[in-house]
């Protein structure tokens, strides 16, 4: 338990050094998923149907979170903006990461 917990530790710190709170954050909702599938996997622990399904529900929910909103407020930005302004924040936060 103390080498997941310093292990998870870690990889959160790394991965909020290198990107956005707000895109590591939703990822957190996935830590009930991967303890149900750990103590399914090494405990034997029985999963019901409906912890499958809301196991199923976070997870679509983290993907859709981290694949089609971080689109949708591009494509905001470009609206109210303008696509001259949001090209310039695009290629400074593509300067800012290089």
């Amino acid at each position: 338990m103390v080498i997941a917990l310093l292990a998870g530790s870690g990889i959160w710190t790394w991965l909020i050094s290198r990107h956005p709170a707000g895109l590591v954050a939703p990822f957190s909702l996935l830590v009930p998923v991967f303890g149900m599938s750990a103590a399914w996997a090494l405990l034997g622990e029985t999963v019901r149907r409906g912890e499958l399904l809301g196991a199923g529900l976070i997870v679509a929910g983290v993907l859709i979170g981290a694949t089609a909103l971080p689109r949708l407020g591009r494509a905001r930005a470009q609206v109210t903006t303008g696509p001259e302004v949001a090209r310039a924040e695009r290629a400074e936060l593509e300067h800012e990461v290089v």
